[in-house]
C-alpha cells in the first residue's frame, strides 16, 4: 500500500523541483553531494526532534532553494503562483456569455416560443453532462480502478509547472524536463479541479449570457403572438415536454404553468404580452434549475477539490529516493550496499553504477562498494564488511558471462537476504557488458539460464549493460527497488 504525505501543492512542488535535481545526470553543475548534506543537516536542526516527516521534507526543500537562490545567476530557482489560469478562466467566461447571448439572438430574434429549442438542447446537453460525471464518479469509486493518464489534464500541468518554476537552467535542463513530466502526472487531479472549475464556470456564463439576451428580446414589445411549431411532435406531446421541462422551475419561483390553448384563444395584445412575460420567467427559471443551480453545485465541489489538492497534497513517498530521506529523518544510516560477487568491475563501470544509484536514491546516500569476492576464495568473504542493518538496498553484481549455479549464487541471494534487515531489497543486477556483441541468440539463453536459477530463491535478475547506461536502466532499477522485488 503507498505511503503517502500530504503537503501543500508550493511545498509538494519544492519536494518535486529538488528531487529531479538530485535525480538529474548533470546535477552536479548546481547541486553538489556537499549541498544535499547541508540542506538535510539543516531541516534536521530547524524542524525538531517532533517534526513529520512531510515537515522534514518540506524544510528540506526550501533549504535547499534558499541555497540555490543566494548562489545567484542559473543556480537561482524560483517557484511562484502563475497567473494564467485564472486569467485563461475568466476570459473562458467572458467568450461562453458572448456565445450564450448570440446563440439566443440568432434563434428568437423578436418572437418567445412557447417552447425554445435552442433552450431545450442547452439542457439535454446539461442533463448529458451529468450523467456522464455520475458515471465517471462511480467508475472511479469501483475496486481497482485508477485515475486516466495523459489528455488534458496533464497538459494543463506542464504549462504551469513551466510558468510556476523558473532558473536553473530553464525548460532545457535535463532537471527540470524530468520535474515537468513527473509534476504533470502528481498534480494531474489538481489540474482535473482547476479544469472542472472552468468549464462550469464557462457553462454557467453561457446560460447568463443566452438568459440576458432572452430578456432582451423583450424590451422592444413587439409581440404579435408567442410562437410555437414543431415538424414532429403534436400539441399533447409539446404540451407534455413543456410541463416536464417547466415543471421544477415553475414550483421553485410560484411560477403558474400557460396552457397551449392559452395561446391559441389570445387575441388581445395585452393578453399575449402577458403570455410573453410567463413564458421570459419560466424559460428563465428552467436555466436556473437545469443548467445554473447544478452546474454551481459542480463548480463547489471542484472548487473543494482545488482547495483540499492545495493545501493537503498526496505526494506518495514509496520511492527508494524518499527511502534514504526517511532514514535521514531518523537520524539513521544510509547506504546501498554494492557487493560484485566473483566479478572484478573496473572504476569505469563502478562510476557508472554509483551515478546512477545517486540518481535514483538521491545525493544525501553513500554508495558502500565492498571487495569483490573473486574466483577462489571464500564466497561468504561479504559477510565481513556488511552490517545486519543500515542499508537501504544492497546490489550483487554478477557478470554474464558466468554460468549461474544453484549452489553458488542463488545460495548467495537466500543467505543474504537472511542477514540484512527484514524489507530491505536485495537485487541481482547481471552485467552484460563483457558478453560479446551482436550475439543476440547466445545473450538470450545465457539471460534465461540465470532466470531460471534465481527463480529457485524468488529472484528476479535485472540485466543491464554498465557501460552504456540508459534512461531506460534507471526506471527499472528504480522500480525493482521501489517493488522490492
Amino acid at each position: 500500500m503507498a505511503e503517502l504525505t500530504r503537503l501543500s501543492e508550493r511545498q509538494a512542488l519544492a519536494v518535486g523541483v529538488l528531487r529531479s535535481l538530485e535525480q538529474a545526470p548533470d546535477a552536479s553543475t548546481l547541486w553538489r553531494h556537499s549541498d544535499a548534506q547541508a540542506a538535510t543537516d539543516e531541516a534536521l536542526a530547524l524542524q525538531g526532534r517532533n517534526a513529520s516527516l512531510g515537515d522534514f521534507l518540506a524544510r528540506r526543500a526550501q533549504c535547499a532553494l534558499d541555497t540555490l537562490q543566494r548562489r545567484g545567476g542559473a543556480a537561482a530557482i524560483t517557484l511562484s503562483t502563475p497567473a494564467w489560469p485564472s486569467r485563461a478562466a475568466w476570459l473562458l467566461c467572458a467568450v461562453a456569455a458572448v456565445a450564450g447571448g448570440l446563440a439566443d439572438y440568432l434563434d428568437g430574434r423578436h418572437v418567445v416560443n412557447f417552447l425554445e429549442f435552442h433552450l431545450l438542447g442547452l439542457i439535454a446537453w446539461n442533463v448529458l453532462v451529468y450523467g456522464l460525471t455520475m458515471l465517471s464518479w462511480a467508475w472511479a469509486c469501483l475496486p481497482g480502478s485508477s485515475a486516466p493518464s495523459g489528455g488534458l489534464n496533464e497538459w494543463l500541468g506542464r504549462r504551469w509547472f513551466a510558468a510556476a518554476v523558473s532558473g536553473g537552467g530553464g525548460p532545457t535542463a535535463t532537471w527540470f524536463k524530468s520535474c515537468q513530466s513527473q509534476w504533470a502526472q502528481l498534480a494531474a487531479p489538481l489540474s482535473a479541479a482547476r479544469l472542472g472549475m472552468a468549464l462550469h464556470a464557462g457553462a454557467m456564463a453561457f446560460a447568463l449570457g443566452l438568459v440576458c439576451a432572452m430578456y432582451a428580446r423583450g424590451l422592444p414589445q413587439q409581440y404579435s403572438s408567442a410562437a410555437v411549431a414543431s415538424t414532429w411532435l403534436d400539441a399533447a406531446q409539446l404540451q407534455q415536454l413543456f410541463n416536464g421541462v417547466m415543471s421544477p422551475g415553475a414550483w421553485l419561483l410560484g411560477l403558474p404553468l400557460p396552457q397551449l390553448q392559452d395561446l391559441a384563444q389570445a387575441r388581445e395584445p395585452g393578453a399575449l404580452h402577458s403570455l410573453a412575460r410567463q413564458l421570459f420567467h419560466l424559460h428563465a427559471a428552467a436555466l436556473l434549475v437545469w443548467v445554473l443551480l447544478p452546474r454551481l453545485a459542480l463548480f463547489g465541489l471542484q472548487a473543494l477539490r482545488r482547495w483540499r489538492w492545495r493545501h493537503f497534497f498526496a505526494l506518495s513517498l514509496n520511492a527508494p529516493y524518499f527511502t534514504t530521506l526517511r532514514l535521514a529523518w531518523r537520524k539513521q544510516r544510509i547506504a546501498v550496499a554494492v557487493v560484485p560477487f566473483r566479478y572484478e568491475v573496473h572504476k569505469g563501470l563502478m562510476d557508472a553504477l554509483h551515478s546512477l544509484l545517486h540518481r535514483v536514491y538521491g545525493q544525501a546516500v553513500d554508495i558502500a562498494t565492498y571487495p569483490a569476492v573473486l574466483m577462489g576464495e571464500d564466497a561468504q568473504d561479504w559477510k565481513r564488511t556488511l552490517h545486519p542493518d543500515g542499508q537501504v538496498a544492497v546490489l550483487v553484481i554478477f557478470n554474464i558471462t558466468a554460468t549461474a549455479e544453484p549452489a553458488t549464487h542463488a545460495a548467495l541471494l537466500r543467505s543474504l537476504r537472511k542477514a540484512v534487515a527484514a524489507g530491505t531489497p536485495v537485487l541481482a543486477l547481471v552485467d552484460v557488458a563483457a558478453f560479446p556483441a551482436h550475439q543476440e541468440a547466445r545473450l538470450e539463453s545465457r539471460r534465461q539460464q540465470w532466470r531460471q536459477v534465481l527463480d529457485a530463491v524468488g529472484v528476479r535478475p535485472l540485466f543491464m549493460n554498465l557501460s552504456t547506461v540508459q534512461t531506460e536502466d534507471l526506471l527499472s532499477l528504480e522500480h525493482r527497488l521501489t517493488q522490492h522485488e
